[in-house]
């Protein structure tokens, strides 16, 4: 996990987070991630923020949720709840949906 010691770094990683996140939401992610879509992903596109928390590749550079947190609310693609724990598409999200999880 990375170690962040000044404002630079931490803005550099609240960078590679927000990315890799957008790269989970994103079309040449998702067309393939069933997983994330049918395990993860609720009827409304939302996935919490601590299961996102939880991903490998996310945990190797930060278990620090706030700044995970810091990291969506910054995506121009991205959106959360009003309460902050959830995360989605902010257009599109919809075509995503499977139809398992669309009742």
């Amino acid at each position: 996990m990375a170690d962040v010691r000044g404002p630079e770094e931490k803005v550099m990683l609240k960078t590679q987070v927000q990315q890799q996140i957008e790269y989970y939401f994103g079309n040449d992610n998702l067309i393939k991630d069933t997983w994330l879509r049918s395990e993860a992903m609720d009827k409304e596109g939302w996935v919490s923020i601590a299961r996102i928390a939880t991903f490998k590749r996310i945990l190797s550079m930060t278990s620090d949720v706030s700044l995970i947190l810091d990291a969506v609310t910054s995506s121009q693609m991205l959106e959360t709840d009003t309460q902050g724990q959830r995360v989605r598409l902010k257009d599109g999200w919809d075509k995503w949906i499977l139809l398992a999880n669309r009742t």
